[in-house]
């Protein structure tokens, strides 16, 4: 009878919004289960600054945050290992990535070097430490690894997505979310920045949005003639999430409702029947994404705005990284889009919008969970560890705050 002692792991992306589990078995390199539950630390901040803010603040709060934390793996591990008919003797160790913050927060070291300058975080690598160290019931003998960091704003996670590439040369890897990590490879050297989004692309910011829940629309048609929309669950619309948003304002500029500068035009500017879904909110316009006699939900200018900002930063962030390597866009091979929001959205959306450069549309290719994968790839390759840790070592971060490049290039990347 084949010893199954031990020869399992939990891999966990600490998503700043989503928490992605995966059980693996290291004997057959296989993944047996996977699952998704809700950051809780959602209820001290939508992102990552807000919840170092709330820290600062109250300082015991780092001790909740990193106990609700644990106490969720913990009960989403429980549900992987009952499906899969695994005890929990069985398991060997926990691997982990996050962005900085989030690992942070979950072994329970303070953030808070990384809300001042310099920036630093308080470690890069730590090792293995015992479960029952971060509050796990679990045996003893299991222990957990997180990823190393490259840098205060540039986490474990970007380096779990980077490690899952087939190839990691001439490409730009984006992990687009509140904390958009861009990562560089050209010419043997990797350079590495993180770009900060806010919490649009979750769904947060914008008027009517939501996460991905039952009820939130998350595909949206726009034709000359009609916008149509599908929502989780096919229930009636009560929100919109952040890629519908997106996917909403991609088809508004290609049918002229709002303009390169991304102002929402007047209803006498626009020459289709999506005119007569423009209505005044106050003293601005807003589009009406869907009407019900008992609700209306509207892309306001308002939404318009914040999400310009978020895109401009991710884009200025990439020229930046290219400005570095003296590179031009002609050398890039791939464009990775990585991250729960980046792989929801079409090649053109993210182009006409301006997330990625129009002229390299066709070299867009989606990395699903890449965090994920990279973290199950590390339970299952033989030398993973020193491998991860020679990578995130030779990646060279490339900081944006107070940078003149990126004050150059962010209000030009602002337009449509």
């Amino acid at each position: 009878m084949e010893d199954k002692t031990h020869r399992y792991a939990i891999a966990v992306d600490l998503g700043t919004t989503t928490i992605g589990l995966s059980l693996v078995n290291t004997g057959s390199k296989e993944v047996a289960e996977r699952t998704f539950v809700e950051n809780p630390q959602r209820e001290w901040g939508s992102d990552i600054l807000s919840r170092v803010s709330a820290i600062e603040r109250e300082p015991t709060l780092l001790d909740t945050m990193q106990k609700a934390t644990v106490r969720v793996c913990e009960e989403a591990m429980e549900g992987l290992l009952r499906r899969a008919g695994v005890r929990e003797e069985q398991l060997a160790t926990i691997h982990c990535a996050g962005n900085p913050v989030m690992e942070h927060i979950f072994l329970g070291i303070s953030p808070l070097g990384m809300a001042r300058v310099p920036y630093r975080p308080a470690f890069r690598k730590v090792g293995h430490i015992g479960a029952e160290r971060l509050g796990f019931d679990l045996p003893r003998h299991v222990v957990v690894y997180t990823f190393p960091l490259v840098s205060g704003f540039v986490g474990g996670d970007a380096v779990a997505s980077l490690f899952a590439l087939p190839e990691r040369e001439d490409l730009i890897l984006i992990d687009i979310g509140t904390n958009s990590e861009i990562i560089l490879s050209l010419r043997g050297t990797l350079y590495a920045t993180s770009a900060p989004a806010g919490s649009v692309f979750e769904g947060g910011q914008i008027g009517c949005g939501l996460p991905p829940v039952e009820g939130a629309i998350d595909r949206v048609d726009v034709t000359e003639e009609s916008v149509r929309v599908r929502t989780i669950g096919g229930l009636t619309p009560v929100g919109i999430t952040g890629s519908a948003f997106v996917e909403a304002v991609a088809g508004l500029i290609r049918h002229g409702v709002i303009n390169g500068s991304g102002r929402i035009k007047e209803p006498d500017e626009i020459p289709c029947n999506l005119a007569a879904r423009v209505k005044k909110v106050g003293a601005k316009n807003a589009f009406s994404i869907f009407r019900a006699l008992e609700r209306e939900l509207l892309i306001t200018q308002d939404d318009v705005r914040a999400f310009q900002l978020a895109k401009a930063s991710i884009r200025a962030a990439t020229e930046v990284l290219l400005e570095r390597a003296g590179a031009g866009k002609d050398e890039i091979k791939r464009v990775y889009v990585t991250g729960s929001f980046g792989v929801r959205l079409r090649r053109d959306v993210l182009t006409t919008t301006g997330i990625v450069d129009t002229g390299l549309q066709e070299r867009i290719e989606f990395l699903e969970e890449g965090a994920l994968r990279g973290v199950e790839l590390s339970l299952t390759e033989d030398g993973a560890i020193e491998r991860i840790e020679t990578l995130a070592d030779s990646i060279r971060h490339v900081p944006l705050s107070g940078t003149r490049a990126f004050e150059r290039e962010f209000p030009r990347e602002i337009n449509f």
